[in-house]
């Protein structure tokens, strides 16, 4: 692998701005401005930047899902007699389709991973056997999950920091949907492929005064439906290389302490809880290279040697789409 190869090298203050999104990506740059003692065309000019460069790749708005009636298959892949633009055909069709939130291109145990949401299982039955008719010969080996849970953490090492000491999001685990009518669907369907879409916008579409979109956007957040609001980053131009980390346990009563682990470091992302056979605890990281990742899992190795089976991982080589809602549905 070919680790920050692209790699732009960013000050403290463009770091600053990056966290400060991550932890809400729909603050205003006045807001940001004050944050973080900048003044707001010099917050301006430097998002601007970061999009232009490719850093900032868009902003997505994080929910759950299972407030709205949805369920979440994941999917990974191992190719078979593959060429590069049957692969692109492959990603290109996923991308496009409005059941996928996610899709990625990995490197180790699969080649290929993505999301898809749905309503129940026969939804999800008529999805796959759309993608087999049209892929079944391009790959050789296929697993799936169901997502039950999604712990989001905080890009706390952008910042440099030891520990994470933001807030958690949590997607999933509501077994009944939220109250909310036809006027908030539309909302969130309009803030769920860019979290930055203005009120004005929001409020022109929809035919309702700034105030009413904003007041149906703060109660959409108090039911913790509209869990936040984050970048998505480009994390090899930012020298990062993403990671996930699939643990099989001896002993699950110590799930608790590696919840506790992954809380509190910087550079893990997110906790996944699956119905899957791959792993019994899995976890998302984000690290400068794969020495330091190595490094983790020898640390773990040796906290939990009487409790872990074994380890498999794999790495993110890019992501082409994420997206927490079906909008077409």
């Amino acid at each position: 692998m070919n680790e920050n190869i692209n790699q732009i090298k960013l000050d403290l203050k463009d770091r600053k701005i990056l966290y400060k999104l991550d932890l809400n990506a729909r603050q205003s740059n006045s807001e940001l401005a004050k944050k973080i003692q900048l003044k707001k065309d010099t917050i301006n000019y430097r998002i601007k930047r970061l999009e232009k460069r490719g850093i900032i790749q868009g902003y997505y708005t994080s929910l759950d899902t299972s407030k709205l009636g949805y369920i979440s298959f994941r999917v990974y892949l191992k190719y078979f007699e593959i060429t590069p633009e049957k692969e692109k055909e492959i990603i290109n069709w996923l991308v496009k389709h409005k059941k996928t939130g996610w899709v990625a291109k990995k490197e180790g145990n699969h080649d290929l991973a993505f999301l898809v949401w749905v309503r129940d299982i026969y939804e999800f039955d008529n999805f796959w056997n759309e993608f087999i008719e049209k892929f079944r010969s391009y790959f050789y080996e296929n697993y799936i999950g169901i997502w039950t849970k999604i712990y989001h953490y905080k890009r706390a090492y952008l910042l440099n920091v030891k520990e994470d000491l933001s807030e958690t999001e949590i997607t999933g685990g509501s077994r009944t949907k939220a109250d909310i009518d036809e006027t908030d669907l539309k909302i969130i369907k309009l803030l769920a492929p860019n979290a930055r879409t203005p009120l004005i916008e929001i409020a022109k579409k929809l035919k309702l005064s700034e105030r009413a979109i904003a007041y149906r956007i703060k109660a959409l957040k108090e039911k913790k439906v509209i869990l936040g609001y984050r970048p998505l980053l480009n994390l090899g131009k930012l020298g990062y290389n993403y990671f996930k980390l699939d643990i099989r346990l001896k002993d699950a009563t110590r799930v608790k302490e590696l919840m506790t682990i992954a809380k509190l470091n910087p550079n893990i992302i997110y906790v996944n809880k699956m119905i899957s056979g791959l792993a019994d605890f899995e976890m998302d990281i984000q690290m400068k290279n794969k020495k330091e990742f190595l490094n983790l899992i020898d640390e773990l190795k040796e906290r939990f040697k009487d409790s872990i089976r074994n380890f498999d991982y794999s790495s993110t080589l890019k992501e082409y789409k994420a997206l927490y809602l079906p909008i077409n549905s």
